[in-house]
């Protein structure tokens, strides 16, 4: 079961893909600690993509906004880092099979 901001981040990443992943960016590079901490805000939102990049919700609109907010590169960024593994997020969310699309 999704949390209220779980919800309407869907509906922001069904309204305006660009502005969601654009969020999804600033809320990663506001992060304050390595690894992130269980329960963190960016587990959420990524809990959210997850579902709509391994689902049919995935839109042309959607894939737009990866390359309009250089998204997929800061996949790339996230799973080249060093301390990746150590993310509780790599447990609970494989980030991975988003860029194989």
């Amino acid at each position: 079961k999704w949390s209220d901001s779980q919800i309407a981040y869907d509906q922001s990443l069904r309204e305006d893909p660009t502005r969601a992943l654009a969020h999804f960016c600033t809320v990663y590079h506001a992060r304050t600690t390595d690894p992130l901490p269980e329960g963190d805000d960016l587990i959420a939102l990524s809990s959210v993509l997850c579902t709509h990049f391994s689902s049919l919700r995935t839109t042309e609109e959607l894939w737009q906004a990866c390359i309009k907010t250089e998204f997929i590169l800061l996949l790339v960024d996230i799973m080249a880092r060093l301390d990746y593994l150590d993310n509780p997020w790599v447990s609970i969310i494989d980030l991975s099979h988003i860029i194989y699309f």
